[in-house]
């Protein structure tokens, strides 16, 4: 909860965490959660562990443009616009 919390207040979006105690238990834990603080290394590694990678196709074809540009620089001027070649 404490690293979901952090994400959220660094978010240019909203970051809401969906919690659902089944129990009073459950609620109270929960509860408890909020007083938790993490380091900064431990909020690190959290964000380095749960980083979403994009995988087949986008590695692909990061990886081809990333090869062309190096080789050929036709990509150089393809960021945000249609090519000119």
């Amino acid at each position: 909860m404490a690293w979901l919390r952090r994400r959220a207040a660094r978010a240019r979006t909203s970051l809401i965490p969906i919690v659902g105690p089944r129990t009073p238990t459950h609620l109270a834990g929960y509860l408890d959660a909020l007083d938790v603080e993490l380091a900064d290394e431990q909020y690190a590694l959290l964000d380095e562990v749960s980083a979403v990678r994009p995988g087949i196709p986008h590695a692909d074809v990061a990886a081809a443009l990333a090869t062309a540009s190096m080789t050929t620089g036709v990509f150089s001027t393809c960021r945000l616009s249609p090519c000119s070649e």
